[in-house]
């Protein structure tokens, strides 16, 4: 009986976490894209072409490590969401020929 006590209280904190999340996403998209941006211009100043920043920067595997070492701001169900469709993503870019 305790343990679903506590699977229930972990529940509901995800789902309290969620919808804070969800009403905060506008707010944190947009510190997002500010701070992508400043980030691609300084990459800029440094001399690299915008192709190889995008595509660093883009990397799936850079955004899954990301998401998983600045994972503790976002709800638990949030986070293994998007690591979910960054796995995803970066196995529709693998070649179905190559596998590359």
């Amino acid at each position: 009986m305790q343990q679903i006590k506590l699977q229930l209280q972990s529940l509901q904190q995800d789902l309290q976490d969620f919808k804070e999340f969800e009403r905060n996403k506008p707010k944190i998209r947009e510190i997002g894209r500010k701070k992508f941006g400043e980030e691609i211009a300084e990459e800029l100043k440094k001399g690299k072409d915008l192709k190889t920043v995008l595509r660093e920067k883009l990397d799936t595997d850079v955004l899954i490590s990301r998401v998983e070492k600045e994972g503790g701001k976002l709800p638990r169900i949030t986070r293994e969401l998007l690591i979910e469709d960054l796995i995803a993503m970066k196995k529709s870019e693998t070649d179905p020929v190559t596998g590359h």
